[in-house]
């Protein structure tokens, strides 16, 4: 079973919830979220926050609610 930080970012969750289990790349999984791939790369490195746009898009491409990844925008932004 995987077992997660509860504090852990969010490029480190999509990796071990999403990219490792089923062995898609970076750029498959842009593509699956409609991102461009410097984006859904700089979402992964942590270097933009999320907002309420990209939110809707990884929900989208990873069917997941969208509540997971908006928690992950910062409070000044929503």
């Amino acid at each position: 079973m995987l077992k997660l930080d509860p504090n852990a970012d969010i490029g480190t969750l999509i990796n071990e919830l999403y990219l490792k289990p089923t062995g898609i790349t970076e750029s498959e999984a842009a593509a699956l979220c409609k991102m461009p791939v410097e984006e859904f790369t700089t979402i992964l490195r942590g270097e933009i926050p999320m907002n309420h746009m990209r939110a809707l898009n990884l929900s989208r491409g990873f069917n997941t609610h969208i509540s997971f990844f908006q928690s992950y925008i910062p409070k000044h932004e929503s």
